[in-house]
């Protein structure tokens, strides 16, 4: 399917239990290549940790910046 240029761009949240940094599983390694194409899709990627398995808070606060968001 061809990218249709004239189609807004989306604000799109991914939530996860997991964390997205370290990657130290497929479920990281997933998260990242599925936000790097939405990414190139020109939509502005948001990333949720419900944190019930830790993570490293500041490489995640360091890849995702302020679209960085969590939950205890």
């Amino acid at each position: 399917m061809p990218i249709n240029s004239t189609r807004a761009s989306k604000k799109i949240l991914i939530a996860s239990f997991m964390p997205s940094h370290p990657v130290r599983s497929g479920t990281g390694a997933r998260l990242g290549a599925f936000s790097s194409q939405l990414e190139a899709l020109g939509h502005e990627v948001h990333f949720l940790h419900v944190q019930r398995v830790k993570g490293d808070d500041e490489a995640m606060k360091k890849h995702w910046g302020p679209r960085y968001h969590f939950s205890l």
